[in-house]
């Protein structure tokens, strides 16, 4: 059948279009979102310094920030241009309490499609013990000294790795108090996922959860990204688990484990630390860590689950001589857009050290001007995994700059191959590469499925003529 079909494909796409040559690398324009020294709306204050970023799949910026107001009311929390929280105003359900910082984590999306803003604040005013707190805009989801949901004699310690889903469900990892080997939980709306000291849900796997979990990521459905700590020896006690619900089924994915042998650009190695991990729309995963035998100078990797992979060493194509260093965030798409951070080594020209990637195409380095800063004003620093792709391959970065001004802003580009859905392998074209991945998974085809072009649960020959028909360069 199968056969039969690319038999028909080929001969179409001989008389349609013959063999597209390779695209070249997108070049997208970089934007100034938001600097130093502009207006921060709804408080009479000017912008000081920006922390960390998220990005909804509508393509609404949400950040933590300072202002130049005074240092006990100079912490912020927007939604695009709106004012979500601020420090020194009273913290909602939280008698006597005003808020006095607030975190975004970075590899939490903190924003959803509707636009709620889900952050952990720090109260004032009131006893240690019951100074933090998660919000979803101005909504108390849970806070330090509150009985814990699913638990019986347990309370909050502690929280971390926020996130809210498309129908405002907030999950977020916490400490709970007692029993020190007990006291880490996954938790989203009124249930705990995972808990320190449950057995790992995994075949082959034996044992329980141990130490603490990190590395958490919630998407709009709810699917979830996380690190997990097992009773495994040390080489490999380490597992990435993807849980994704579809249908109401839910699966439970081993994405990578410490210890496991991957194939790299330099041969087989053994990957010995998961270092980030980011999650998907549709549950796609990503993650940068340490391989274990490979050189210091090509010991750091990406990897992602639709087969991407860029290693520390890797040339880069835009700048002779220059290699990539070590790779400092990651994030993915739904189109299995890979956008990272790296260092850059080699024969670089002045001011130039790091470089922001998507797919293994340079889109900009420190070192150059941005339309929208201050004349003579280039990027000094580009942030430390503060980046985010969302589907429609908007890019939001953090990131410094200097030279006639200093300071910090927030800076946005879009990339365009997600605008070309068919070009399943991020070549920049669609080809046989493309039709070949179609056919090769015929039929039904569960999410995450990048084959099933139509969202029907299945790939046939809607997805088929899809390909075909936008056969040759992505415009």
């Amino acid at each position: 059948m199968k056969l039969s079909l690319l038999r028909e494909a080929v001969t179409i796409v001989t008389l349609m279009t013959g063999i597209a040559t390779t695209a070249a690398c997108p070049v997208p324009v970089v934007d100034v979102f938001l600097i130093e020294g502009d207006d921060a709306p709804g408080t009479k204050t000017l912008f000081e310094n920006f922390d960390r970023p998220s990005l909804s799949e509508l393509g609404v910026v949400a950040f933590t920030a300072d202002t130049d107001d005074a240092t006990d009311a100079d912490d912020v929390v927007y939604r695009g241009f709106e004012l979500v929280a601020r420090e020194g105003e009273p913290a909602p359900d939280a008698p006597g309490a005003s808020f006095a910082a607030f975190e975004f984590f970075e590899t939490g999306r903190q924003i959803n499609a509707a636009g709620a803003v889900v952050f952990i604040a720090t109260l004032r005013d009131v006893p240690a013990a019951a100074n933090r707190a998660v919000y979803r805009d101005g909504d108390l989801i849970a806070r330090e000294g509150d009985d814990a949901f699913g638990t019986e004699d347990r309370i909050y310690e502690d929280f971390g790795f926020a996130g809210v889903t498309d129908d405002g469900t907030v999950g977020f990892l916490a400490d709970l108090d007692g029993n020190v080997d007990f006291d880490s939980a996954i938790t989203l709306g009124g249930d705990i996922l995972y808990r320190e000291g449950d057995p790992v849900p995994l075949p082959g796997i034996p044992g329980v959860w141990t130490g603490n979990f990190d590395e958490l990521q919630f998407n709009g459905r709810g699917d979830l990204i996380f690190e997990g700590d097992t009773q495994l020896p040390s080489a490999s006690d380490k597992l990435l688990l993807v849980r994704r619900e579809t249908g109401g089924i839910i699966e439970e994915v081993l994405a990578a484990q410490e210890g496991q042998t991957v194939e790299t650009r330099t041969g087989t190695d053994t990957l010995e630390l998961i270092l980030q991990a980011a999650l998907a729309e549709d549950g796609t995963w990503a993650f940068r860590g340490n391989l274990a035998d490979a050189p210091s100078t090509a010991d750091a990797i990406i990897l992602s689950e639709r087969g991407f992979m860029t290693q520390q060493g890797s040339d880069v194509p835009e700048l002779p001589g220059v290699v990539t260093g070590n790779f400092n965030g990651v994030d993915v798409n739904r189109h299995g857009d890979v956008v990272y951070l790296a260092d850059l080594e080699g024969a670089t020209p002045p001011g130039v050290e790091e470089g922001l990637f998507v797919n293994g195409c340079l889109v900009i380095t420190d070192g150059v001007e941005v339309a929208g800063l201050p004349e003579d004003t280039t990027l000094s620093d580009i942030g430390f995994e503060d980046l985010f792709i969302n589907d429609d391959g908007l890019v939001v970065f953090a990131a410094s700059y200097g030279g006639a001004l200093a300071g910090d802003g927030l800076f946005t580009f879009q990339w365009p191959g997600t605008s070309c859905p068919a070009d399943l392998d991020r070549s920049g074209e669609v080809g046989f590469t493309d039709l070949l991945a179609v056919l090769s998974v015929w039929g039904p085809c569960p999410p995450p499925c990048p084959q099933d072009l139509d969202e029907s649960g299945d790939v046939g020959f809607t997805d088929l003529l899809t390909v075909l028909s936008a056969w040759g360069p992505c415009r």
